[in-house]
């Protein structure tokens, strides 16, 4: 394995003060001057804080790109370059991943082997992995919203972390599994100099009393970091055996008072129809991206067995992990393909499991190339989407009105509830000018099942359908839409009327839309970005439990633990669909039908 860096820093995002600074000396960079500073007074770290900050302010002459995370809620420049080059040496190089809101950096030299070989000596792709896997090892030991304060107060955890992740620059095990039974440092909430202050104003509170004559308090307990015995601290780390064991992933002597395997078949479906073009073939992608999870609480070293079987094209020939389709935990050891009569994709998978949560395999389908002409394999389909304009009425003084009509059906067992199913329905998909919209009349809203929600910030209209039912496409289910629209002649008449009446004005009923749209609008930054959020595509989220599109069914688990032939166990299955991210959509816009 190759070093991938000779110094590792940690910066807080919103200053750039260093957390953390470690460095690995390397033998034949023994000669180089150090990294942190040399003769010359040329300060490393100072360069690349330097660098990031100009970066990050765009005055690099790169065009700004700041976003935020949805997920943590950080601020995320992409402007900042994950490479980057010292300015006085070039040989020194800066690999830096910022998550969470700390800049974790790798700094590298490259003195005595050409520049040009750089990525040939080190491999990129393996540095920022580490630095993935660190932060989520972070996330793991601390808190997932952890904060550099509680960095600050567990430096000796984080350097323990550091050490057994690190070795001279070259990644080691980075699995939170194993390394959690052997760090076994007591993790600070608050920052030890408060717990200082703290336990020295209650001992000179204590003095005051005894020169008082008062009574002392003697329930202050003693700091249990210089109480306890350094064995209590620090345990001896069995990482090596480990690692030089032939089953890496998992420890020996592992012990629960009762063994549970909890196995998760979780599966997303992506899915984009053009419902604007009449063909067969207006769906242009249909993927389904799979993963078997698995929580492990068995004690010792167990054999598990897994039975799987497939309804439709999963094949799993995966034992060397090779190809692009599938991916295979280190855990498998073998995968029978004759234990079943029927070897249609059906295997018999061995393994050991780590211990704690880990994935078994990962998937992708596509379900486009596989799909028949007559076969229906979507989860929702818009059967139609049409609209209706109802022209205005002089004599009558009624103003024009746009009806939207919308019919679905679903494809999935009739014994099955999904734990939601909600339909978005853009306004821009069936009407073109929102402007026209007359708020001061209410919206009509009728469906067959489930409700309509109105939603005046961003422009669309939700279906909600929780509680429907599969029936694979036995039953259409309708909703219907209708929105008044704003005629400037109809309005003068109404008013010159309105004049001429000595009654009052009827009084209004329900809450005024038009106030609560205007004062949404004004909120949001401005009309351009309001326009390039809208868009024609109707959305789908969804949940489905006990279903999965591939077919993937688990057969039977068996564990066996050759030290124990009493072995009890329980496992669990269970089995869920879902929507990816903005992923299931359709291109549609509403059809205009004709009055008669």
């Amino acid at each position: 394995m190759s070093c991938i860096c000779h110094t590792l820093c940690l910066f807080e995002e919103a200053n750039l003060n260093v957390i953390i600074t470690r460095e690995f000396e390397q033998t034949r960079f023994k000669h180089l001057p150090i990294l942190k500073s040399d003769n010359k007074g040329h300060d490393v770290i100072a360069d690349f804080v330097s660098q990031y900050i100009k970066n990050r302010n765009g005055t690099n002459n790169y065009n700004e790109n700041v976003s935020i995370d949805a997920k943590t809620g950080f601020r995320r420049n992409n402007n900042i370059i994950p490479m980057m080059e010292n300015s006085v040496y070039p040989y020194i190089k800066y690999l830096q991943l910022t998550k969470n809101g700390i800049v974790y950096v790798l700094i590298y030299s490259t003195s005595y082997v050409d520049s040009d070989k750089f990525f040939c000596d080190v491999d990129c792709f393996k540095a920022f992995q580490y630095l993935d896997n660190l932060d989520d090892l972070l996330s793991n030991f601390f808190t997932k919203n952890y904060n550099v304060k509680q960095l600050r107060a567990n430096k000796m955890v984080l350097n323990e972390i550091i050490d057994e992740t690190l070795d001279f620059g070259i990644p080691q095990l980075t699995d939170y599994n194993l390394l959690h039974q052997y760090i076994k440092l007591k993790i600070e909430e608050e920052p030890q100099e408060f717990k200082d202050k703290q336990s020295s104003n209650s001992q000179i509170h204590n003095l005051k009393n005894l020169v008082m004559g008062n009574e002392v308090d003697t329930n202050i307990q003693p700091d249990a970091a210089s109480s306890a015995p350094k064995e209590d601290i620090y345990l001896k780390s069995k990482i090596i055996e480990t690692l030089n064991d032939s089953i890496s992933w998992r420890p020996k002597g592992i012990h629960y008072k009762k063994n549970e395997l909890f196995v998760d078949v979780i599966e997303k479906v992506k899915f984009i129809q053009d419902l604007n073009k009449d063909s067969s073939k207006n769906i242009k992608y249909h993927q389904v991206e799979g993963s078997v999870m698995c929580k492990s609480y068995l004690s010792g070293m167990p054999v598990v067995q897994l039975g799987l079987i497939n309804d439709m094209t999963f094949n799993i020939d995966r034992i060397n992990q090779k190809g692009d389709e599938f991916k295979f935990h280190q855990c498998i050891q073998k995968i029978d393909t004759d234990y079943y009569q029927n070897k249609d994709g059906n295997k018999l998978v061995t393994f050991i499991p780590p211990d704690g949560e880990f994935e078994l395999c990962n998937y992708r389908l596509d379900i486009l190339k596989e799909r028949k002409n007559d076969e229906r394999s979507e989860i929702v389909q818009i059967v139609e989407f049409t609209k209706t304009f109802k022209e205005r009425s002089l004599k009558k003084l009624k103003m024009p009105s746009m009806k939207m009509n919308l019919k679905i059906k679903t494809y999935f067992k009739k014994n099955l509830v999904p734990e939601f199913l909600r339909i978005k329905i853009p306004l821009k998909s069936f009407i073109d000018d929102l402007n026209n919209i007359d708020l001061t009349f209410t919206p009509k809203f009728k469906t067959d099942f489930g409700t309509i929600i109105y939603n005046l910030s961003d422009d669309f209209l939700i279906w909600d359908c929780k509680n429907i039912k599969g029936n694979y496409g036995e039953k259409i289910y309708e909703c219907h839409v209708q929105f008044q629209m704003v005629d400037d002649e109809i309005m003068k008449l109404k008013k010159e009327e309105l004049k001429k009446q000595m009654d009052a004005p009827p009084l209004r009923s329900g809450p005024k839309l038009e106030k609560i749209y205007d004062e949404l609008q004004t909120t949001n930054s401005s009309t351009i970005y309001r326009s390039e959020k809208v868009n024609r595509n109707i959305q789908v989220e969804f949940e489905i439990p006990y279903f999965v599109v591939s077919g993937l069914k688990i057969d039977f688990i068996k564990v066996d633990e050759k030290a124990n032939s009493k072995y009890q166990f329980f496992s669990w299955i269970r089995y869920k669909t879902e929507n990816q991210e903005d992923g299931y959509k359709f291109n549609a816009t509403a059809r205009l039908l004709t009055n008669k």
